[in-house]
């Protein structure tokens, strides 16, 4: 185990970090993460990798996304801070850069006198592919565009 600025680097956190790497873009949940490692011949325990993912997004390298439709978490590997679109379809996360986007925040801090919290922002919709319907499992959804 090596310490790094009083943080300890386990095996079992490269394990999980190595699975969710191989799943770059992709928020999975807990279920999923612990079926991957234990695919992959990692014998991790379900209340090791929530200590690890809790840790893990305390230090800005995971974000935990909420499900707005009331099913378990997600967790997705970042790149750092920021804002990021999640596809309430296929679960793949996106980095937004736009600068619509800054210019939307610098308005309701402005008109609103509200500073918004943009360190790991999550906004949840349907990727292209989604609303088109391309995914299987979303045949039959209806979108708003």
């Amino acid at each position: 185990m090596s310490v790094k600025r009083g943080h300890y680097n386990t095996r079992q956190q490269a394990f999980v970090m190595e699975l969710l790497e191989a799943h770059a873009g992709e928020a999975l949940t807990i279920e999923e993460i612990c079926d991957a490692l234990s695919d992959r011949g990692s014998s991790v325990g379900r209340t090791t990798v929530y200590r690890l993912l809790g840790k893990l997004s305390s230090l800005g390298r995971v974000i935990q996304v909420a499900d707005v439709r009331g099913g378990p978490s997600r967790y997705c590997r970042i790149s750092g801070e920021g804002t990021y679109l999640v596809c309430l379809g296929c679960h793949r996360v996106f980095p937004l850069s736009c600068d619509g986007f800054e210019t939307f925040v610098r308005h309701i801090s402005g008109e609103h006198d509200f500073d918004l919290e943009l360190r790991s922002t999550v906004l949840h919709g349907y990727c292209g592919t989604c609303a088109r319907g391309a995914h299987e499992e979303n045949q039959g959804i209806t979108h708003a565009r």
